[in-house]
C-alpha cells in the first residue's frame, strides 16, 4: 500500500495554478465535488477489479473537509437529463466556497450505473476533448463563479484550451490508481508538492493535433519569429506550440537549473559528461525532473528539433542546491541508417531544463569529431 501511495505522489502533474493551490482553510470549509469522474476508481485496462481499500476524489476530498456534496453532472453522455443534473451542480457549486470539477474518461466499466467506456484497448475518440457533455458541464460551473479546481483523470490528453483558460488550477492525475483520490487531497492542501511531468504534450484544440515535441524542421514553416511558427497543415490557424508541452509540470517551489556545463569536444566513439546546478530558491521542500535533450545541426537525413536523451528527479529543501551529472555515450546522439547506427561527425545543441519548452532550456553547443 505504501509502495502505492508513493508511485502516485510522484506521477500527477500540476499543469496550472493561479496560486489558488495549497488551498487556504477557508476554502475547503465547504466544498463541491462535481463531475462524472469524482466518485469513481480510474485504473485503466487490465488493472485489479477489487477496489474495497481504494478512494475516488470525492472519498479523499472529505477527509480534508468537513462539508462536502456531490453532483455527478450527468450519469451517461447521452443521458437525457443532463439539462437538469446540470442546473443541480451549479446550484451546488454556487452554495459553496469551492468547486472541484473531476472529468476524464475510461478505459474499463468501473461502476456500471454512471459511466460510459469512453477509451482504452480497442477504443477510438473522435476527438481529444473531455467526451460527452463534460467541457458544457465545466462551463456552467466555472460562470457560476465560486473558484474551480479542475482534476483530470484518463490516460491520454485531452484539448483544454477553455479550462486553461477558465480554471483557477488543473491537475492531471492520468490512470490514478486505486489510492488516487488520497493523493489528490494531499495535493490541492500541500501535504505533498506535485512534482510529476508530462510524457504527452496538452494540445490547445483537437484539429491542433499532431502535436509533439520531437518534430521534424520540415513540419514547419517560419513566418517572422518562434512565436509565428506554423505547420505546414495547420497554417495560418494553429501554431506548433502546444498548450502544456512534454515535460511542463509545477511545483509549489521554485526550483532554478543554473551552471549547465558539457564536454566539448569527443570523438563519436567517446562520452560527454553533462552537468547542471539546480536549487530550490522557494519556501518549501520539492522535486525537479531535470531534463536533457539534443538536436544535430546537419545530420545526413532529417532529424527531430530536439530528442530526449537524459533526465533525473531532485529532491531539495528550501535554500538548498545540488549538481547533477549525466554520462552521456555520444552513440546515443547517433540515428539508425539501413539498421546500422550511425554517429554524424558534426556539431551539436546540448539543452538541460525543466520541460522541452525552448523557454525552460539551457542550450550549449558542443562538436562531435
Amino acid at each position: 500500500m505504501q509502495i502505492n501511495l508513493d508511485i502516485t505522489r510522484e506521477f500527477m502533474v500540476l499543469l496550472k495554478n493561479d496560486g489558488i493551490l495549497p488551498l487556504k482553510s477557508s476554502l475547503l470549509s465547504k466544498v463541491a465535488v462535481i463531475g462524472p469522474m469524482a466518485d469513481i476508481i480510474n485504473p485503466g485496462s487490465y488493472a485489479a477489479s477489487d477496489y474495497s481499500t481504494g478512494s475516488t476524489i470525492l472519498s479523499g476530498i472529505k477527509k480534508i473537509s468537513s462539508d462536502v456534496t456531490i453532483s455527478r453532472g450527468f450519469f451517461r453522455n447521452n443521458d437525457t437529463n443532463f439539462a437538469t443534473m446540470k442546473a443541480e451542480a451549479v446550484a451546488k457549486a454556487k452554495n459553496e466556497g469551492l468547486a472541484v470539477v473531476a472529468l476524464g474518461s475510461v478505459a474499463q466499466i468501473v461502476d456500471t450505473n454512471a459511466n460510459d467506456r469512453t477509451d482504452g484497448e480497442g477504443f477510438d475518440q473522435a476527438d481529444l476533448d473531455f467526451p460527452g457533455p463534460q467541457n458544457e458541464l465545466l462551463k456552467a460551473i466555472v460562470e457560476s463563479g465560486t473558484p474551480v479546481v479542475l482534476i483530470v483523470s484518463g490516460g491520454q490528453a485531452f484539448s483544454m484550451e477553455y479550462a486553461a483558460n477558465a480554471t483557477n488550477a488543473i491537475i492531471h492525475t492520468f490512470l490514478q490508481g486505486e489510492l488516487g483520490g488520497d493523493v489528490v487531497a494531499e495535493i490541492i492542501t500541500g501535504k505533498t508538492n506535485p512534482s510529476g511531468k508530462l510524457t504527452v504534450s496538452i494540445p490547445r484544440l483537437s484539429s491542433a493535433v499532431p502535436i509533439y515535441y520531437n518534430y521534424i524542421n520540415s513540419d514547419r514553416k517560419q513566418v517572422g519569429g518562434w512565436q509565428d511558427v506554423h505547420t505546414d497543415y495547420q497554417s495560418p490557424v494553429l501554431d506548433r506550440l502546444a498548450l502544456y508541452p512534454f515535460g511542463h509540470g509545477l511545483s509549489y517551489t521554485k526550483l532554478d537549473i543554473s551552471g549547465v556545463s558539457v564536454t566539448n569536444n569527443t570523438s563519436t566513439q567517446g562520452q560527454i559528461t553533462v552537468k547542471a546546478i539546480v536549487k530550490n530558491t522557494g519556501t518549501v521542500q520539492g522535486k525537479e525532473v531535470v531534463q536533457v535533450y539534443f538536436n544535430q545541426f546537419a545530420p545526413d537525413i532529417e532529424r527531430p528539433v530536439k530528442n530526449l536523451v537524459r533526465f533525473t528527479k531532485v529532491d531539495l529543501k528550501p535554500g538548498a542546491s545540488t549538481t547533477v551529472s549525466f554520462s552521456i555515450a555520444v552513440s546515443d546522439l547517433g540515428y539508425f541508417v539501413n539498421g546500422v547506427k550511425q554517429v554524424d561527425a558534426d556539431q551539436y545543441t546540448i539543452f538541460v531544463g525543466s520541460s522541452s519548452d525552448d523557454a525552460d532550456l539551457i542550450a550549449t553547443k558542443i562538436v562531435v569529431k
